[in-house]
């Protein structure tokens, strides 16, 4: 005690975040223990320190004995290693069974390889696709090897994997593309609007700024469990979009956990959407359908060759906006100028139906056929249109659910005296609770749908196969 005076020791665990925030100037302080997350810090005074000298309160000891506490670290001793023992056994196969998964995906793969190659006495013949960018590399390695290797460009017989490359901040829409299917080789990649269009389909369905931040609150606690594999960070980056969205359409129709904020106050400002506005929403949800279908068509247009198949995307994309000009413009000059549009798109479709060589009468009246059977998919862009209604019918349920909730809630506790609080926070606990999972099944389903049905439907032609390189498996653990 001579040491230290008159000073009496004072007990602080600062996490790793707070140290810097530590003055020493005027302390005398010892750093006793350090680990990744904390360090143990004891302060010197002759009196208690004040709450705000250090960034987080003191910690309390003495009320038990010497004795005691090296007893109770003898005990969590004991206990660690249990615990230790208890994982060993609950994994040590984990190792061996990542293996074997690895070398049965290896002899998947050689037996796919296979299937391409060929083996007469002492020649072996491989046939395979490659990437582009690749062949001088494989090309180099073909000559460190000592063997032949023949490039051949593609034809138009081909008909070779996709494989979509997209940049890093779009790359989740490679996963929704390909959960559906993959496109073809000559088509294009859809990869970017779908991601973006996703995105915004979603938070139009679960559209509660409370849920947003909840769920964004939740991925960040549990952000380190995605880091694991790329396709898991993948996932993180698209749900953190996700929550975003849900959270900032929330805010633009004024909606927390089913609360509305009180008139005159600064979120009742950011309100700038109501729901229950039918004809509103109706024109917005129409316009977003309206212009994805057009993208997709012109898109699809940029991409074909054959006349049909370059003008006919542009004469729906001109039934599309003209049906939404006569729609949105009712008493104006787009009103009368929307009818036209329809007509010319239609004229366009039914003239382009085909590319069919008019060489005789015979093949006219094929032409003439074609035309009127490429026509009847006015059906299919109308009812198209209206499938993106869906939007807001989704997020006017799940915002009506949630105000029926919080009503039940109140009124549970009001007619039930004392215990009603408890009963009314476990309905809305449950309540929310659901109608969070039924936002984000709805918001997945139908905000998937509507790209890889109604956009697909219209800017894609052809499926392909997805491109699998040809490598070994790794075992990540």
């Amino acid at each position: 005690m001579a040491e230290v005076g008159d000073n009496r020791l004072w007990f602080y665990v600062v996490p790793a975040g707070k140290l810097k925030l530590i003055d020493p100037s005027d302390k005398i302080i010892e750093i006793v223990h350090q680990d990744r997350y904390r360090t143990y810090i004891v302060l010197l005074s002759p009196e208690e320190p004040p709450v705000n000298s250090m960034p987080v309160p003191r910690v309390h000891f003495g009320a038990l004995s010497l004795s005691e506490l090296r007893r109770r670290s003898e005990q969590s001793a004991i206990e660690l290693e249990e615990l230790e023992l208890e994982r060993q056994s609950l994994t040590k196969w984990r190792y061996v069974l990542a293996q074997n998964l690895a070398a049965a995906r290896d002899r998947s793969a050689r037996n796919r390889a296979a299937l391409e190659t060929a083996d007469k006495e002492r020649v072996f013949v491989l046939q395979a696709w490659a990437r582009r960018d690749l062949v001088n590399e494989i090309r180099g390695l073909a000559t460190d090897l000592g063997i032949a290797a023949v490039f051949d460009e593609i034809t138009d017989k081909d008909r070779p994997p996709t494989l979509l490359e997209n940049t890093h901040s779009m790359e989740g829409g490679e996963n929704l593309v390909e959960f559906y299917q993959t496109p073809g080789y000559r088509d294009w990649d859809p990869s970017a609007i779908v991601y973006v269009s996703f995105i915004i389909f979603f938070g139009m369905i679960m559209t509660d700024a409370g849920y947003g931040l909840l769920l964004l609150l939740i991925l960040f606690l549990f952000r380190k469990r995605f880091t694991g594999s790329e396709l898991g960070k993948r996932m993180l980056r698209m749900s953190t979009w996700l929550m975003i969205s849900t959270a900032a359409f929330g805010v633009a129709t004024g909606s927390y956990f089913g609360v509305k904020p009180p008139e005159g106050s600064f979120l009742a400002h950011l309100k700038i959407l109501d729901l229950k506005d039918v004809q509103t929403m109706m024109k917005i949800t129409l316009t977003i359908g309206v212009v994805h279908i057009v993208l997709a068509n012109l898109m699809r247009a940029v991409h074909e060759k054959t006349p049909s198949g370059r003008f006919q995307p542009v004469g729906w994309s001109l039934v599309a906006l003209g049906g939404l000009s006569t729609f949105l413009g009712q008493g104006t000059f787009f009103a009368s100028v929307g009818p036209v549009g329809v007509v010319a798109g239609l004229l366009v479709v039914g003239f382009f139906g085909s590319d069919r060589k008019v060489n005789s009468v015979k093949a006219g009246g094929l032409r003439i056929f074609d035309g009127f059977t490429a026509l009847a998919r006015i059906v299919n862009i109308f009812s198209d249109v209206l499938s993106y209604m869906r939007l807001f019918a989704l997020g006017l349920a799940a915002a009506s659910l949630a105000e029926t909730i919080n009503s039940l809630s109140g009124q549970l506790n009001q007619s039930v005296p004392g215990i009603g609080i408890l009963i009314a926070i476990l309905v809305l606990a449950i309540g929310h609770a659901i109608n969070i999972g039924l936002g984000l099944i709805a918001g997945c389903v139908h905000g998937l749908r509507l790209n890889v049905i109604e956009f697909f439907n219209w800017g894609l032609k052809d499926e392909g196969t997805p491109f699998r390189p040809f490598k070994k498996e790794e075992t990540r653990l």
